[in-house]
């Protein structure tokens, strides 16, 4: 019960036992609970700084209970007010996030809040899949062409592929049948499979393609050549068709 506050279940018996034997001696609690000594005395330090026991005033070297109310009366006034400044921090951070996203927004401009987003490099189209997969909800759906993967590709792809898996996000994946005959990329295939995630192979592919919640997709300005950039599509009747 005392576990919220920092205490363990050893800090709690000894109070319990301060409680039901007033008086009791230290020694007693040893013998009660069948303690260490050291275990008794780190229980009763922890439980002092707490207030939940003080020592008599008529004998110092009595212990005694605090009522709970009374005593952790400051704690939870000290929790609530910590409550509130978190908060605030919060609003504050939520306030600051708006701000830079406002500024972000106002230096790429192109193609937000439309239909269609163009993404002309390899390190915009990055950074637009970070905010894709920090917000997706359900799953994501891919194709991924062009045979075996390069060893620099996958390191990239699985610090993603990681973040959606551990949150529970449906991963689906269709590969090349070519991908079976690469090491690097079959097992690369097995750890997506491992976190959770579904692979498959085709013999063949249409291009490279990537759909967030069902919602918006990504495909290459080139399919034969994606270092060329991409698109972002959330135009609701072409993602349904792709």
């Amino acid at each position: 019960m005392l576990d919220s506050l920092g205490l363990g279940g050893t800090a709690e018996s000894v109070y319990r036992a301060l409680i039901r034997q007033p008086g009791i001696t230290i020694a007693e609690i040893i013998s009660t609970l069948n303690l260490h000594e050291a275990e008794v005395r780190e229980s009763l330090d922890a439980l002092a700084d707490l207030t939940l026991i003080r020592r008599s005033w008529q004998d110092p070297d009595l212990l005694l209970p605090v009522n709970p109310e009374v005593a952790l009366h400051v704690i939870l006034a000290e929790r609530q007010a910590d409550l509130v400044r978190r908060q605030q921090e919060i609003e504050e951070i939520r306030a600051a996030a708006a701000r830079l996203a406002s500024d972000y927004a106002s230096e790429y401009p192109y193609g937000r809040g439309r239909a269609f987003e163009l993404l002309t490099s390899v390190e915009a189209v990055r950074i637009r899949m970070d905010e894709l997969v920090a917000a997706t909800e359900r799953e994501t759906l891919a194709f991924a062409p062009g045979g075996p993967q390069t060893a620099e590709n996958r390191a990239a792809s699985r610090p993603l592929a990681a973040s959606l898996l551990a949150r529970g996000i449906a991963m689906k994946t269709i590969y090349l049948d070519s991908l079976r005959n690469d090491p690097g990329s079959l097992e690369h295939a097995h750890w997506l499979s491992e976190k959770g995630g579904e692979t498959r192979t085709a013999p063949i592919l249409p291009l490279r393609l990537q759909i967030f919640d069902r919602q918006c997709a990504l495909v290459p300005i080139k399919p034969e050549d994606s270092s060329q950039g991409a698109i972002l599509v959330e135009e609701a009747g072409v993602v349904s068709a792709l």
